[in-house]
C-alpha cells in the first residue's frame, strides 16, 4: 500500500486560507450588523404603548373569507416568519389569498413590569380580534400561534371558542415536563419570584443567553465556525447574520407575566391539568372544539416534539392533525425544504375550512 504524503506546501497554504476565514468572519461579526430584515409590505392598524397591530398587504385575489391572526412568542421578535425575501413564512399565506394579520409585543419598559398573563390574553388578544371582526365583520379568526404565543392562543381560544375558526399551533409548548425539555431542566433551579422581584422588568439579554445554555456547543461553537467556513458566500453570509441578528435581539419582558408564565407552565405544568387561571377565567383546553392543526420539529430542543403532541386529546376538536417538521426550532420558518411544503399544506388545511 502506497503511503499517503502530505506536501507542506499545501498545508501551509489551506492553514493561511482557514485564517483568513475566521480572520474575515471575526470582523464581519464586531461590526454592526446592519442587515435588512421584513421585506413584505404591512401596516400599522392598531397599537397602544405596548402592541402593535398589523396588517399585511395582499399578494394577489383573495381567496379565503377567514382572515389569520398570528401570534408570535413575545421572547423574540416576530420577524423571522418573514426574513428576507426566499425564506418568509409569511409570503406563501399571502400569494395563497389569505388576509394576514400579525401581533408585534414591542419592547417593553420599566413601567410595563406588571403587565400580566390576564392583560395579554384577555387584553391585547382579545383587542386585536375585536379590531379584526369589525373590519372584516366575521365573528370567527385562524389563529395561529407559534411557541409561547400558541400557549397564548391556547389559553384565549379555550375562554373564547366562539370567536376561533381554526387553530394553528407550530412548535407550541403544551407538556412542559417532558423528558428531554432542557428549557425546563433549566428553569427548575430558578427562583423566578426572586429574579422577577430583583428586576422588574426580566433582561433580553439574559433570557438570550439561557436558550444558548440550551446546546452551548452549537450556539458558540459549530454555529460560527461554519460561518467562517462559509465567508465567502454571500448568501449565506447575508442569510447567518440575518438570524444572528433575530437572535440576540431579544426584548425585555415584563415581570408580573414572565414569572407567571415560568411559574404556571414550566415549573407546575398547569396548561395539561386545567389549573390556570387567567384574569376570572380557567383555561381548560376541553372548551377547544375548533379544527386544530399541530405542527412541531422532529429535533427542537427548545419546544421538544413530544411537548407540542401532548396536544392531541386534550381539547374537544373533532378535527385534530399533526405535521412533523424536519429540523429545529427555527426551521418550519429558514429552512428553504419546510418552507417549500409547510406553508402550502397548511393553507390547504386552512382553505378545506374556510366557507368563502
Amino acid at each position: 500500500m502506497e503511503r499517503y504524503r502530505f506536501n507542506p506546501s499545501d498545508i501551509l497554504t489551506e492553514l493561511n486560507e482557514l485564517n483568513r476565514k475566521f480572520t474575515d468572519a471575526s470582523a464581519t461579526l464586531m461590526q454592526e450588523n446592519t442587515c435588512q430584515v421584513a421585506p413584505h409590505t404591512k401596516e400599522e392598524v392598531l397599537s397602544n404603548n405596548i402592541f402593535k397591530l398589523y396588517r399585511y398587504e395582499p399578494a394577489g385575489e383573495k381567496r379565503a373569507l377567514t382572515p389569520i391572526l398570528i401570534t408570535y412568542a413575545s421572547i423574540n421578535r416576530p420577524y423571522i416568519l418573514d426574513l428576507q425575501e426566499d425564506r418568509s413564512f409569511i409570503k406563501p399565506l399571502l400569494e395563497n389569498g389569505f388576509e394576514v394579520y400579525l401581533i408585534d409585543w414591542g419592547y417593553p419598559k420599566q413601567k410595563d413590569k406588571f403587565l400580566s398573563l390576564d392583560d395579554y390574553i384577555n387584553g391585547f388578544i382579545n383587542n386585536c380580534i375585536k379590531h379584526i371582526q369589525r373590519e372584516t365583520c366575521l365573528q370567527k379568526v385562524n389563529l395561529l400561534g407559534v411557541c409561547q404565543g400558541g400557549v397564548l392562543n391556547l389559553c384565549y381560544a379555550a375562554i373564547n371558542p366562539q370567536n376561533i375558526s381554526n387553530l394553528v399551533c407550530i412548535n407550541t409548548p403544551v407538556d412542559f415536563h417532558t423528558q428531554n425539555d432542557r428549557v425546563y431542566n433549566h428553569s427548575k433551579h430558578i427562583d423566578f419570584d426572586k429574579l422577577v422581584e430583583a428586576h422588574g422588568l426580566i433582561p433580553g439579554k439574559v433570557l438570550s443567553l439561557n436558550f444558548i445554555n440550551t446546546n452551548p456547543m452549537h450556539f458558540i461553537s459549530r454555529k460560527y465556525s461554519d460561518f467562517a467556513l462559509n465567508i465567502d458566500h454571500n448568501e449565506r453570509k447575508k442569510l447567518f447574520l440575518r438570524i444572528e441578528k433575530w437572535n440576540f435581539d431579544c426584548p425585555d419582558q415584563p415581570g408580573t407575566a414572565f414569572g407567571q408564565f415560568c411559574n404556571d407552565f414550566y415549573k407546575n405544568n398547569k396548561l395539561i391539568s386545567s389549573e390556570i387561571i387567567i384574569g376570572s377565567n380557567k383555561v381548560d383546553l376541553k372548551n377547544i372544539v375548533a379544527p386544530v392543526l399541530n405542527i412541531y420539529s422532529t429535533e427542537d430542543i427548545i419546544v421538544p416534539p413530544e411537548s407540542s403532541k401532548a396536544l392531541k386529546g386534550l381539547t374537544n376538536s373533532l378535527n385534530y392533525h399533526e405535521i412533523a417538521c424536519q429540523g429545529g426550532h427555527i426551521s418550519p420558518f429558514i429552512s428553504k425544504k419546510c418552507l417549500s411544503t409547510i406553508p402550502s399544506r397548511l393553507c390547504d388545511w386552512l382553505m378545506l375550512r374556510d366557507s368563502f
